[in-house]
């Protein structure tokens, strides 16, 4: 099935940004696909976390620490969150439950912000590896992982890092993540044809093995395994399977055309991106 892209006559105007900042877009129904877009946040959107139902949080200039949130779509106002204290090189959480960054001249610092009021970024216990991407929430705890190592934290009190001990590609790295603690992650490879896996449960590290929708390489994922995965291609071609029994791919047309970046969202409420 594939569903063709509108675009809203409600929208911004795409093409009159700063050229400080970058446009964030949204698409929140798969049967209408009206493409929107939202207020300039006034800061480049290297990197984007959150949903259409809570809102999205944006990082990026000066070592991506100027952080902003919007709980509004209606309202359209980015509010700032506190500089995190260190360069950020990946972002998670929701405005539910608040942000977790990683990074650090090491790219071994994981810190969280589980409330706007207190705005006081909290260190996690120094990574067990270098972090090459997180996912995850303040609820249930951070995912990171690393070539072919995955490590999560589902205590605060404890903080004590748990690593798989089963990788989900024997033959190959992993190149991106996405899920939480409590329902599971999905992971893709870094093969010219990526591989994809899932983990219902991060205690067992039984990984099943899910069909790719087309032959070629995903560059970005979203969503976890309640809504299920959302994938991007090398092509910019994007693709949905909202359910695991039936194991259907569909295909969101016409986003080769745009250059979409940093998707973020789930199933349930469809997605998010940088423009």
């Amino acid at each position: 099935m594939k569903v063709k892209l509108t675009f809203s006559i409600l929208s911004s105007i795409l093409f009159t940004v700063p050229a400080i900042a970058t446009t964030v877009g949204y698409v929140t129904n798969y049967s209408e696909p009206i493409f929107q877009t939202l207020q300039n946040p006034s800061v480049n959107c290297e990197l984007l976390t959150g949903n259409n139902s809570e809102g999205l949080i944006v990082a990026g200039g000066d070592e991506n620490r100027t952080i902003k949130y919007l709980n509004s779509y209606a309202s359209g106002a980015w509010a700032p969150i506190k500089d995190p204290g260190i360069p950020v090189s990946h972002i998670a959480g929701d405005n539910k439950y608040g942000p977790i960054v990683s990074g650090g001249y090491d790219n071994l610092t994981v810190k969280y912000l589980n409330s706007y009021g207190d705005s006081e970024w909290i260190a996690l216990p120094q990574a067990p590896f270098e972090v090459e991407g997180i996912t995850g929430n303040n609820y249930s705890g951070p995912v990171i992982f690393n070539g072919k190592n995955i490590a999560y934290i589902n205590d605060y009190g404890s903080k004590n890092w748990k690593i798989l001990a089963r990788t989900p590609f024997p033959s190959g790295n992993i190149a991106g993540i996405s899920g939480n603690v409590a329902n599971g992650v999905i992971a893709f490879s870094d093969d010219k044809i990526s591989k994809l896996a899932y983990l219902n449960y991060l205690g067992s590290s039984n990984w099943t093995t899910l069909l790719t929708p087309i032959q070629g390489k995903i560059v970005e994922i979203s969503g976890d395994n309640y809504y299920g995965p959302i994938i991007k291609y090398e092509d910019g071609s994007i693709w949905y399977m909202s359910s695991y029994s039936s194991k259907i791919w569909s295909q969101i047309e016409n986003y080769e055309a745009i250059q979409l970046r940093n998707i973020s969202g789930d199933n349930r409420n469809g997605i998010a991106f940088c423009l």
